[in-house]
């Protein structure tokens, strides 16, 4: 009994602490995103100024003209489209621990000696498996932030599925998809590929299991940058 207690608990406790990694990175995402909705809001308009009209605009406007034309209707505008932002990026962040995990876990994906360039290799197809399943609720998350006038989520769900003349085209919601998943690749595989690398580069050379919070929010922060910086325009 004095055997077996100490090792039941051991695997309960790493169990747990899978599962805790899983919810924590959800909230995270939740909380990170609901931070910064007008941010991302603003430029997702920006985006798509030029290809329709935004905010009832008929020319293009600035960052501040945005603000003003988005506040007019009451200062939660800026958080349009939140709510379908949240519910895509909690399952999202688990779905890409979880793939990404796996994948640097399997022997078949260890085609170069240089382990970078697998952990490159791992991201990149961590990112196309994740856009792929989340694609249509980022498609309706982009159209309730854009509409002019809200619809809500589950009316922007029927206005797209009934395009093209359509009762219900499943399709519909995978319309620029093949752009995204180009712009995909590249930035999900430098931004866990370098974060992971240089998280086990900073525990190694400080001789430590856990690198703190600090820690891996400098090296996350910075692996996203670099991505970011490098393929921002296929993003646009």
């Amino acid at each position: 009994m004095l055997v077996i207690m100490p090792e039941k608990k051991d695997a309960e406790k790493k169990q747990f602490g899978f599962m805790e990694k899983l919810i924590c990175g959800g909230i995270a995402g939740v909380v990170s995103r609901t931070t910064t909705a007008p941010l991302d809001r603003i430029k997702v308009l920006m985006q798509v100024q030029g290809q329709q009209k935004i905010l009832g605009a008929a020319e293009e406007l600035s960052i501040s003209q945005l603000y003003r034309a988005m506040t007019k209707e009451g200062y939660l505008t800026m958080w349009r489209g939140n709510g379908i932002s949240c519910m895509k990026i909690f399952p999202e962040n688990a779905l890409r621990f979880l793939i990404f995990e796996l994948l640097c876990d399997s022997d078949k994906l260890k085609i170069s000696k240089y382990d970078l360039v697998n952990k490159l290799l791992c991201g990149g197809l961590t990112g196309i498996a994740c856009q792929s399943l989340m694609y249509p609720v980022e498609l309706t998350k982009t159209r309730v932030m854009t509409a002019q006038s809200s619809l809500g989520i589950l009316g922007t769900v029927k206005q797209i599925s009934r395009e093209n003349g359509k009762r219900f085209g499943i399709t519909n919601f995978y319309k620029g998809i093949a752009p995204a998943l180009m712009g995909v690749l590249p930035f999900a595989g430098l931004q866990l590929g370098l974060s992971k690398a240089g998280t086990e580069l900073y525990s190694e050379w400080n001789q430590v299991g856990n690198p703190g919070f600090w820690p891996l929010l400098s090296i996350s922060s910075a692996a996203t940058l670099v991505a970011m910086g490098t393929t921002y325009s296929t993003a646009v």
